[in-house]
């Protein structure tokens, strides 16, 4: 057998978990394969049931895998609003056993008793020759967006009212999994010292220990995952024009907005991820897009900054993908990275999405305020 796999993978279903809440739960899975950062993944939300069947469609790839790896999954059962989800059980899987396409039903153990089973239906074919890179997650590059009408009212994040919607109001995150993290490997940047703000959550203090208890709860708030169409969006993101339309070309009610942005590890959820959403100058909108809360009080991560979409208009060439650029930037007082991790971070995205279109800034270039300044200016004009 090869000492490497190209595996795919998906989770089938899962049957007799135990019960989370009353009489019931709301089961996702969370697997990643251990010792191995970049290659993680998380199910959709079922709810209502201790015996779930998750989406048919929904798979993950993986390339140059060791053939020695293991698999870990870990079941939960989601809470709404602030509360923590419950742990339902866990369950692993040896890649070893694994040749060509298998089903597996493993039994899922939570307080050393077996309580239910997960299927998963596993694809490994050999990796001829040597592998191209270390382990990394290919083909499959899967988004949530999560809506907050709550917040959208609270930040005056103004929309199109709708029948799911009446408020007109809604504020959005969006998270996309990062399949390409180890071709240019982004370093880690811990949360910034010298940073008065940053002190205020990071400190080791009893008032710090609070604040970075009230940010995991925000975070908790903007990235629920109800698993509800009105309220979340998942899907795959296939090259850089569907980032674009995804993203509504960063721009609401057809005016570009400003991003705060944050790439963090997140292994328990699956990760790594690349979070952001709309920032602006308002407190509660200020609040709501911090970095710290992107990152859910991570207090190390690998890129952090602030991006706009540039319609290039005019300069057109081919297809949409050629009229838009994304801009980023590392404008994040409180972990401070480098310009070289967002050059880094604009090659990842390139390699991850075809045909996306990318440039990277120092948060002090002066050709950075040209493109920004306007576009801050204009939103902040049109909540």
């Amino acid at each position: 057998m090869s000492n490497f796999l190209n595996v795919s993978l998906r989770v089938v279903k899962a049957n007799n978990l135990r019960i989370g809440d009353i009489r019931t739960s709301d089961p996702y899975v969370i697997g990643k394969f251990v010792t191995i950062a970049a290659a993680g993944f998380r199910t959709a939300t079922m709810h209502n049931t201790l015996s779930p069947v998750y989406d048919v469609t929904e798979t993950w790839e993986f390339s140059d895998i060791p053939s020695m790896c293991e698999i870990q999954f870990k079941l939960y059962d989601r809470d709404l609003g602030m509360e923590e989800d419950d742990f339902l059980g866990e369950c692993s899987l040896a890649l070893q056993k694994t040749q060509g396409t298998q089903s597996f039903t493993i039994p899922v153990i939570w307080n050393k008793k077996q309580c239910g089973t997960l299927t998963v239906e596993i694809v490994a074919q050999p990796v001829v020759g040597l592998p191209a890179a270390p382990p990394r997650r290919s083909s499959t590059v899967h988004f949530n967006r999560f809506d907050s009408v709550p917040v959208g009212l609270a930040t005056n994040t103004k929309t199109s009212a709708s029948a799911t919607n009446p408020f007109g109001a809604v504020f959005s995150c969006w998270e996309i999994e990062l399949n390409r993290i180890e071709r240019s490997p982004l370093q880690l940047f811990p949360w910034n010292k010298n940073y008065p703000p940053g002190q205020k959550i990071y400190s080791d203090t009893p008032s710090a220990r609070l604040v970075r208890m009230m940010v995991h709860k925000e975070h908790l708030v903007l990235y629920h995952r109800r698993g509800d169409e009105a309220h979340t969006n998942r899907g795959l993101v296939v090259d850089g024009a569907d980032f674009f339309r995804i993203i509504n070309y960063g721009k609401r009610r057809n005016v570009s907005r400003v991003f705060t942005y944050v790439v963090v590890d997140a292994p328990d959820a699956g990760g790594p991820f690349f979070r952001f959403s709309e920032t602006g100058t308002t407190f509660m909108k200020d609040f709501a897009s911090k970095h710290a809360v992107h990152a859910d009080a991570a207090t190390e991560v690998r890129a952090a900054g602030e991006f706009v979409v540039v319609d290039k208009g005019e300069e057109r060439v081919g297809g949409e993908t050629d009229r838009y650029e994304l801009v980023l930037d590392n404008a994040s007082g409180t972990f401070s990275p480098d310009v070289g991790g967002v050059e880094r971070l604009a090659l990842i995205l390139q390699a991850m999405l075809p045909g996306l279109r990318v440039s990277a800034y120092g948060y002090y270039d002066e050709r950075l305020a040209d493109i920004k300044k306007p576009i801050a200016e204009e939103s902040n004009k049109q909540p």
